[in-house]
């Protein structure tokens, strides 16, 4: 069972509330974990608690970078959360 994290999005309400966005590619479709904070011990949350529809396969010819930022969008257009920080989700230590 292959999975791999293709964003990670640290998100707030108008209430300066925290919340984490995670998106994997897992067996070939695509998975999304909500939840309270910016760490790992938050609340799970229910993606409707978005209020938005997030997309679930990627559009003809668009790139990894291309279907995150098209996330981005939804959630900062259509939500009552916004997009605070976008977290490389690939680590890399000097």
């Amino acid at each position: 069972m292959e999975s791999r994290k293709i964003a990670h999005l640290h998100l707030k309400d108008y209430m300066e509330n925290k919340y984490t966005l995670i998106c994997r590619l897992k067996n070939e479709s695509i998975n999304y974990v909500f939840y309270s904070g910016w760490s790992s011990s938050g609340m799970p949350n229910s993606l409707s608690n978005l209020q938005c529809t997030l997309p679930v396969y990627p559009n003809t010819n668009e790139t990894e970078e291309m279907f995150v930022d098209r996330i981005i969008d939804i959630i900062n257009k259509d939500s009552v959360k916004y997009v605070d920080k976008k977290v490389p989700v690939k680590v890399v230590f000097a």
